[in-house]
């Protein structure tokens, strides 16, 4: 509000806001967060009145957006993480990074039911991959056979004494459960029909429907879905119970399939008032099979003092790629890893250098950690009093690599194909 400001009338709800640190003698630019206003309270209007700004990332966005996507077949999880964006209206400027995968999706849709942050979680976690905002406001994609190095080395003398581990058997678990959805499709079903209710429609006022495909009493979405056709698949009468006049061929209809729900816009022309007689909307009905679960070890009944780890990944359809996580994983889990966090003040040298789920090299021999890599689970950097020194805290994760794949050195293999775990 205060119009003699410089930086009037910027400041103001919506707008981008990027948070750089500067060494002013070497003139090395970090970037730690990008992000829009999304609040700003103001308070002490005396001599010196202050307001805090309130900035968060494009996550916010994705929060309180869905994403509706079609039915795909055949699809890489970041073609799809793709099209959510799109769906969701990313802005352009924010950019986005999607790393290419060796991963298929039989099938993919993303219904209006829940937010694109949601989905693009699923996504991400149905092939152990990391989806997050990086540094720079991008939306971005990491899957897990990504193979960049180590981004810092710490070492215990430059870390400070506050650090923190978890205990050994906090995060140990000896079953590992993942839970797959195959899914298969039903050719030629009636995937959606107007029970019950016969709807009016006045001349010159279209007749708006939204329809939800169902199967086995589920929303399912539809492949190949028919556009309705006059007489076989609608019908509409000057009587609602059809025993006037036929008045079908006078009655328009726009249809669009939006993947797992339908818009209908019926319209008449033709003087008066007619009834919506029957509807109907024909198409395969992609549908869930069964929930089929997977385990390490195969038989879980002889593990003592059993701690059980569950991955429910939403789109993972392949039930052998689950058999190759939990080989993975469950050997993994059964070891005690240790979990830590560590703070550093006045190191722009390595404190700046790492992003959320980037490498990180450990040496805290103290701990019996000796050079092993972690990545960063999250991370927090906060002023001290004044913007000269500032404390940064990284919440450091053991991982599993996914790098163990060969790449044929011909041109387009390696690129377009890869083949991996």
């Amino acid at each position: 509000r205060n119009a003699a400001s410089p930086l009037y009338p910027n400041v103001t709800d919506g707008r981008d806001v990027r948070l750089r640190l500067v060494d002013t003698t070497t003139g090395q630019v970090w970037k730690l967060f990008f992000g829009t206003i999304t609040d700003i309270q103001a308070s002490n209007f005396k001599d010196k009145p202050t307001v805090i700004l309130q900035v968060e990332d494009g996550w916010r966005n994705l929060r309180r957006t869905s994403g509706r996507v079609g039915l795909r077949q055949n699809i890489t999880p970041e073609a799809a993480m793709g099209l959510i964006l799109d769906a969701a209206k990313w802005p352009l400027r924010w950019g986005r990074s999607l790393e290419a995968s060796p991963d298929n999706l039989r099938y993919f849709w993303a219904s209006g039911g829940s937010m694109a942050a949601s989905q693009l979680d699923d996504l991400a976690n149905s092939f152990l991959g990391y989806f997050f905002i990086d540094a720079a406001g991008r939306a971005r994609y990491v899957s897990r056979s990504n193979t960049a190095g180590s981004m810092a080395d710490l070492f215990q003398e430059t870390l400070l004494k506050d650090m923190f581990i978890a205990q050994p058997w906090e995060n140990r678990r000896n079953i590992t459960r993942i839970k797959t959805h195959p899914l298969t499709n039903a050719a030629n079903q009636t995937l959606w029909s107007l029970i019950g209710s016969v709807p009016a429609i006045a001349s010159g006022t279209p007749l708006t429907l939204w329809a939800n495909y169902d199967y086995g009493g589920k929303q399912v979405p539809g492949l190949n879905v028919v556009t309705p056709v006059a007489t076989t698949d609608w019908t509409a009468n000057t009587a609602s119970d059809g025993s006037g006049t036929d008045k079908t061929s006078q009655v328009s209809l726009a249809f669009t399939n939006l993947g797992d729900t339908a818009k209908l816009v019926f319209s008449y022309s033709g003087g008066g008032t007619v009834y919506l007689t029957t509807a109907k909307i024909r198409g395969d009905a992609v549908y869930e099979v069964n929930v089929t679960d997977v385990t390490y070890p195969a038989d879980t009944s002889v593990v003592e003092n059993p701690r059980e780890f569950v991955l429910d990944l939403a789109w993972q359809q392949d039930v052998n790629a689950a058999l190759d996580f939990t080989r993975v994983l469950g050997p993994f889990l059964e070891i005690p890893h240790p979990f830590i966090q560590v703070k550093l003040d006045s190191r722009p040298d390595v404190q700046f250098l790492a992003d959320l789920f980037d490498l990180v090299t450990v040496d805290i021999p103290r701990l019996g950690i000796d050079g092993v890599a972690f990545r960063v689970g999250g991370i927090e950097h906060q002023s001290t009093g004044n913007c000269q020194k500032i404390l940064t805290t990284y919440w450091l994760e053991p991982y599993v690599t996914g790098n163990s794949f060969w790449r044929w050195p011909i041109m387009d293999f390696g690129v377009d194909t890869i083949f991996s775990w």
